[in-house]
């Protein structure tokens, strides 16, 4: 059903969204300087941007490589699998900076009360592809665009529904992250952050590895079905 794709479609947001680099520290900053409103609404600035890369995965996907997901749907996501692994490996390891800052331009947007905080983070994520990477990444090891019935791309609607629920989960990360920084606001340190990150990169790791292992059952039961065919 259209509910299961944005239920899906809402725990890849959630999941892609808890890897915290620049962005991240930079939102928990203005939680603890703003209050949780303003980092929440950072953090929405941050789960739109990350819905515009979604979106180009997801209709890039289909306009450019949709023969490549649909005839060689296990190598996609073997691939896609991997590429999690990597990003999860990657992010385990990785120590999170604080930001540069805003510039002068972007002090000014921010200074513009909810709307301006949710502008400036728009602009900073936006300005940084990276999470095109993940959500390649997700959206290859997870099938989540491919019809399990047909092995086709699912349909224009179905891709929005799911689109809904990545910008859902990214919202709920942020609203959860900027209220617990605000609950916790003396606790939060540097090696917090590093925690989650530690946590983040399990987590991308473990998919990716469940990915990867899926599709070598599939090819299992693909060569064993074919062997059970030949003639005896």
């Amino acid at each position: 059903t259209d509910i299961q794709y944005l239920v899906e479609g809402a725990i890849l947001g959630f999941l892609c969204s808890i890897p915290l680099g620049p962005m991240g520290v930079l939102i928990i900053q203005k939680t603890l300087s703003k209050g949780p409103w303003p980092g929440f609404f950072s953090g929405l600035g941050a789960a739109f941007a990350d819905l515009f890369y979604a979106s180009i995965v997801a209709f890039g996907l289909n306009l450019f490589v949709n023969d490549l997901m649909t005839e060689h749907q296990l190598l996609v996501q073997i691939l896609g699998g991997l590429l999690l692994v990597i990003l999860g490996v990657s992010i385990f390891f990785k120590r999170p900076k604080a930001p540069q800052g805003l510039s002068e331009q972007e002090k000014k947007i921010s200074k513009r009360g909810l709307f301006g905080d949710f502008i400036s983070l728009f602009l900073l994520t936006i300005s940084n592809p990276a999470m095109i990477m993940i959500f390649m990444g997700a959206f290859g090891a997870s099938n989540v665009l491919t019809d399990p019935e047909t092995g086709e791309s699912v349909s224009f609607i179905i891709k929005i529904w799911v689109l809904v629920g990545v910008l859902c989960g990214a919202a709920l990360w942020w609203y959860i992250l900027s209220s617990l920084v605000n609950l916790f606001r003396k606790r939060f340190t540097m090696k917090t952050l590093r925690n989650i990150n530690k946590v983040a990169g399990i987590i991308l790791l473990v998919v990716g590895i469940i990915a990867v292992l899926s599709a070598f059952d599939a090819v299992k039961e693909f060569f064993s079905n074919s062997a059970n065919l030949l003639p005896r």
